[in-house]
């Protein structure tokens, strides 16, 4: 069941009960506990480090509600276009996926070292923790499928260019525009996803205070610089090794490749990777030419064919 193909219907429809399930939780609809842990399960994104008041009360509600609608519109679209216009569904799937996979391995780590699971800002019982353990899983089920889906729907965009007898046929690079456009994008949702995490590090008392020990060993510039790393090289490779894309470019419908058009392997995406962080990379594609994590691995980001609205 589990390696069972998802069909576009499925996702189509999971899409909307989710979403809309999502968007009534937060009317006053809810009144019962048990309904509040229901539907506490079904939210996208772990936000719990914006309600420590009510104010980040407030801002967590509404990047929920956010989230749940771009999952809607998303949905609405997938629908109507009979599955070509993909674009918000991916890019909703994605972080959903990445964000529940990543609190899912912390939460089962801070289970095992401690007697209690903090969940969503509380220190719940072990079958609640069991409860959200599933629901999790089941997003990411979820998500990887509805993703997994999409990839293999979308083919890559040609140009097509005929001398006398020869054709030559060429990917379609991605524009300068639309790699900024990513680059904006992938670090407001590192930063939305990791947040919490690294919250959760400085606060927990049951990793030894990781980060403290850090900063005690280097200094203050030194261990936010390796933090900073490490968080964007496993957002990084996570999501170009799994689906050769990050949220932003399947926002902007983009796609890391090799030469050939085959997908990059384990060790060119590391070093394609590590190659971010050398210093003024990020201005090594404003003469023209591809920047530098891209020319120094023989990767390319392209274009995928333009089905959609």
């Amino acid at each position: 069941m589990l390696n069972k193909p998802i069909s576009a219907k499925s996702i189509t429809v999971i899409a909307f009960v989710v979403s809309g399930l999502g968007l009534i939780s937060y009317t006053n609809f809810l009144s019962s506990r048990i309904l509040y842990f229901l539907f506490g399960a079904i939210n996208p994104l772990n936000l719990s480090w914006l309600s420590s008041n009510n104010n980040g009360y407030l801002g967590a509600q509404a990047l929920n509600i956010l989230v749940y609608f771009l999952l809607l519109l998303g949905a609405a679209l997938f629908a109507l276009s009979k599955g070509r216009e993909a674009r918000l569904i991916r890019f909703v799937f994605a972080i959903i996926l990445f964000d529940k996979g990543l609190f899912t391995v912390y939460a089962i780590c801070h289970r095992l070292t401690s007697s209690g699971i903090q969940t969503d800002g509380y220190n719940e019982s072990f079958l609640l923790f069991l409860f959200y353990l599933v629901a999790r899983l089941l997003w990411i089920w979820v998500a990887y499928k509805g993703l997994t889906y999409c990839k293999v729907e979308k083919s890559l965009d040609i140009d097509t260019n005929v001398y006398g007898d020869v054709v030559s046929e060429t990917y379609v690079s991605a524009s300068l525009g639309k790699r900024f456009m990513n680059l904006l994008v992938d670090v407001m949702i590192c930063i939305l996803i990791f947040s919490p995490f690294i919250l959760s590090l400085v606060s927990s008392n049951h990793f030894d205070n990781i980060l403290m020990k850090l900063q005690a060993a280097t200094n203050d510039k030194i261990a936010l610089f390796v933090v900073v790393g490490v968080c964007r090289s496993l957002y990084y490779m996570f999501f170009e090794l799994l689906l050769g894309a990050t949220p932003g470019k399947l926002l902007t419908e983009t796609r890391v490749i090799m030469h050939d058009g085959s997908h990059p392997s384990f060790k060119v995406i590391s070093g394609r990777t590590v190659a971010r962080f050398v210093p003024f990379e990020a201005f090594s594609a404003f003469d023209g030419a591809r920047p530098w994590h891209d020319r120094w691995s023989g990767t390319a980001v392209v274009n995928e064919k333009r089905e959609g609205v």
